[in-house]
């Protein structure tokens, strides 16, 4: 029998593969080896041919995708089965995660600034961010926004919905490219759009994009540091961004001096235990990554609290309001997220 030790020892170069398949899957998404894959099973020379990449890459890449479980092996050919072609090849779908990948490669790139940021506390500033992670965080929440922000979310909170339906003015705040807005102007051709982050690649980036959907007369985007203030506004909507915000309450004071007396604030933010060990799923692990990797780090190089990705509870968030002076906050829960819809 092996000692503890070499059970260890053996789990720690389990987990090591693991991390390497999904490092070897992010290439797969980026090359659209997935995606070629999904259109039928292939010979490592067919899926050269497909992509135009080099065969003998083509064949590691396959041998590697097929012990890690993540394609299917029979008869010289590989195949993307169902499920998979879902998470990896349907790009738009609820369960899509190449943008995960994508973001995980992209923060891999400042592993030598989180190492400095170990020693030093300081954190990894935005801009050390290469665009892969940037336009994997786009993708990563594409898929929850097309498939259930507008059908899932918006009827838990009917005041929310009915703001945008009566045309209101909505900020969306810490925007990213935007891909939030699109989903609900499309949604709600009555309400005008404003986004507003601190990264003018993504403001850029999203201003391009509402170009070319033709939505330029009522959506537009820009670079500003919400905690600094923002203009007059019917509803406030910060998805994923007060656990990465350097002044979290400065934030949450701003958004309650700009919204009308009968507007809302819609906070989607991670699910998170006050323990901060009692998180626990099959995504607890990959998001006190992303913590080291972005969230936390991020806040703290801009000499903020670092709440990290756990770090906005309940309780906290609720403090956070009533500080900012908001009157009420009524929480949902979601599977891997939760909803505060919070009124001045």
């Amino acid at each position: 029998m092996a000692s503890p030790e070499v059970k260890f020892a053996l789990r720690l170069a389990s987990d090591a593969g693991r991390g390497v398949a999904a490092l070897l899957a992010g290439i797969g998404d980026r090359l659209g080896l997935f995606s070629a894959l999904a259109k039928g099973p292939a010979s490592p020379e067919d899926l050269a041919q497909r992509t135009s990449i080099h065969p003998r890459y083509a064949r590691e890449w396959l041998h590697a995708m097929a012990a890690a479980g993540y394609v299917d092996h029979r008869d010289g050919k590989y195949e993307l089965p169902p499920p998979q072609a879902e998470v990896l090849a349907h790009e738009g779908g609820g369960v899509f995660m190449g943008g995960t990948l994508q973001m995980l490669l992209g923060m891999i790139a400042t592993m030598p600034w989180l190492r400095e940021a170990f020693v030093t506390g300081k954190g990894i500033p935005a801009d050390a961010y290469p665009p892969d992670a940037w336009e994997g965080m786009e993708r990563d929440m594409a898929g929850l926004y097309e498939t259930q922000l507008v059908s899932e979310w918006l009827p838990r909170v009917p005041a929310v919905r009915g703001l945008l339906q009566g045309g209101g003015l909505v900020a969306d705040i810490g925007c990213g490219r935007g891909r939030a807005i699109f989903t609900l102007a499309k949604a709600f051709p009555n309400a005008r759009f404003v986004g507003y982050d601190v990264h003018p690649p993504n403001v850029e980036a999203a201003q391009r994009k509402a170009a070319e959907a033709g939505l330029s007369d009522r959506v537009h985007f820009e670079a500003r540091d919400a905690s600094a203030g923002l203009p007059r506004m019917d509803l406030a909507l910060t998805f994923d961004v007060v656990h990465d915000a350097a002044r979290p309450l400065e934030l949450a004071s701003a958004i309650h001096e700009a919204l009308s007396p009968h507007g809302r604030w819609l906070a989607f933010e991670v699910r998170s235990e006050e323990d901060p060990d009692a998180n626990s799923g099959p995504l607890t692990l990959v998001r006190w990554g992303f913590s080291l990797l972005y969230c936390m780090s991020v806040s703290l190089a801009q000499g903020g609290e670092g709440l990290g990705t756990f770090g906005l509870t309940e309780s906290r968030m609720r403090h956070l309001c009533t500080a900012a002076g908001f009157s009420d906050v009524h929480m949902e829960l979601l599977s891997f997220h939760v909803l505060y819809e919070v009124r001045p």
